[in-house]
């Protein structure tokens, strides 16, 4: 089985040198930013592996992980960066916030061999968690309804939480999310849990 790894970079030609090295080996995603990339878990696609830049105009590559890791717990995290910081690295492994921590540039094989181990802790990830949690609903904030529990952080569009995991949704606060979806501030795709 071949799994989906996305790649997350605000550097265009660096996408394409991993789209490029890597496309026969995994189903390769990419997105140009944070945001980008939280569209796509909101959108309810799902990831073995994310590796992502440190260093991203507005959303940091930490931001974004700690989103992947609320809305999707199975996906294996890896910084990829060239401005390390070992106190960093240290506290993102320490809180779990990521699987791995690797140095740019890093060799092909070296990657690959991450990617693949990261392969392996989702599939571990999943089974630990009985699977990827079918009483997920993604829906629109057009859809979204008072009583409503949304099971995921959701972001604006600069990455802020505006409604934390856990949340019931009420008729404030879905009005508030549909002024911002209609600004274009806002990420979407909400994924709530349905109580009827």
């Amino acid at each position: 089985m071949t799994h989906r790894v996305l790649f997350v970079d605000d550097e265009k030609n660096v996408l394409s040198a991993l789209r490029r090295t890597f496309h026969s080996d995994f189903l390769v995603e990419t997105a140009g930013n944070a945001p980008e990339a939280l569209k796509k878990f909101m959108a309810g696609e799902v990831f073995a592996v994310t590796i992502t830049d440190m260093d991203m105009p507005g959303v940091t590559g930490r931001q974004l992980v700690q989103q992947i890791r609320r809305i999707a717990p199975w996906t294996a995290r890896i910084i990829l960066t060239g401005k390390p910081s070992i106190d960093t690295a240290t506290e993102m492994l320490a809180n779990d916030e990521i699987y791995r921590y690797l140095l740019k540039p890093s060799s092909p094989e070296k990657l690959r061999e991450a990617i693949q181990e990261g392969i392996q802790w989702h599939i571990a990830k999943v089974e630990e968690l009985g699977g990827i949690n079918p009483g997920i609903i993604l829906s629109s904030v057009r859809d979204l309804m008072p009583g409503d529990e949304i099971t995921a952080d959701v972001v604006s569009t600069q990455g802020n939480v505006l409604v934390r995991r856990g949340s019931i949704a009420d008729a404030a606060t879905i009005d508030a999310l549909r002024r911002l979806e209609e600004a274009g501030r806002l990420i979407t795709r909400v994924p709530v849990r349905r109580f009827s």
